[in-house]
C-alpha cells in the first residue's frame, strides 16, 4: 500500500526497466516480471494534477475523461466513482467526502477487492504538457508498467488533450499486453523446439555409440 500512496501523494518518478519506445515522446515501460495478461480490470485512481487557469479541467473532469477514453481498451476499466461507490456500499465510508489524503488511504486499502490493477495519472507542465500513467497491482501494489504521453507543442490542459493522451495510454497498454503474450508464446515454441532437437540429438548419439 505504501507504493500506491507514494504514487498518489508525490510527483511521479519514472523508473525504467524494459522499455518499448514510441514516437512523439511517448514510452511504454513494462516492469520486470510483470504479467500484463493477468490484468482484466483496472481502476482509475485520483490523479496527481493541479489545475492552473480558470478554464482548466478539474481533477474530477480529468478522471471522467480518462474513464471515457477507456472505451478504446479491450479490458474492463472501473472509474473512481465505481470504486468509491463500492467502498461506500461495503464499508459505509464515502471517500468522496473525505480530505484527499484520507480518501486515498482508504482507496488504497480497498481497491484490490474490486480490480486487478490501478492506474494513477500525473500531469506535468514543462516545455510541453505530459501525462504519466503508472499501473500497479491493486493487491500487492507492485509496479506493473508505466506510460509517458507527450502533447503536441502549444497544447494546454484541456478535456480534448487529456482525452487524446488517455486514449494513447489505453491503446498502448492493450498493444503491450498483446506483444507480451505473443513473445511468451514464441519463446515457449522455441523452447519446445530446442528441447525436441536436443532429444533427437541425444538419441542419434546413443545409436551411434552402439554401433
Amino acid at each position: 500500500m505504501k507504493h500506491l500512496l507514494r504514487v498518489m501523494l508525490t510527483t511521479f518518478c519514472l523508473v525504467v526497466f524494459t522499455a518499448t519506445a514510441f514516437a512523439d515522446g511517448t514510452r511504454m515501460t513494462v516492469y520486470e516480471n510483470a504479467d500484463l495478461s493477468t490484468v482484466q480490470r483496472i481502476a482509475i485512481g485520483m490523479p496527481q494534477y493541479y489545475p492552473t487557469g480558470e478554464n482548466a479541467p478539474t481533477v474530477n473532469d480529468l478522471m471522467g475523461t480518462m474513464f471515457e477514453s477507456s472505451r478504446v481498451s479491450k479490458i474492463m476499466i472501473l472509474s473512481y466513482d465505481d470504486i468509491a461507490s463500492n467502498i461506500k456500499r461495503d464499508k459505509h465510508i464515502d471517500i468522496k467526502q473525505l480530505p484527499r489524503k484520507k480518501a486515498m488511504a482508504i482507496y488504497a486499502e480497498n481497491v484490490g477487492k474490486y480490480a486487478d490493477a490501478y492506474v494513477i495519472a500525473t500531469v506535468t507542465n514543462g516545455k510541453r504538457l505530459q501525462m504519466f500513467f503508472e499501473v500497479g497491482d491493486a493487491k500487492t501494489f507492485a509496479g506493473i508498467c508505466d506510460y509517458r504521453a507527450t502533447a503536441s507543442r502549444g497544447d494546454v490542459a484541456s478535456a480534448f488533450v487529456f482525452k487524446e493522451l488517455s486514449e494513447e495510454f489505453f491503446r498502448a497498454f492493450d498493444s503491450a499486453t498483446k506483444k507480451q503474450i505473443t513473445d511468451r508464446e514464441e519463446a515457449e515454441k522455441a523452447s519446445a523446439k530446442a528441447e525436441k532437437e536436443a532429444v533427437k540429438a541425444a538419441l542419434k548419439k546413443s545409436k551411434a555409440s552402439k554401433k
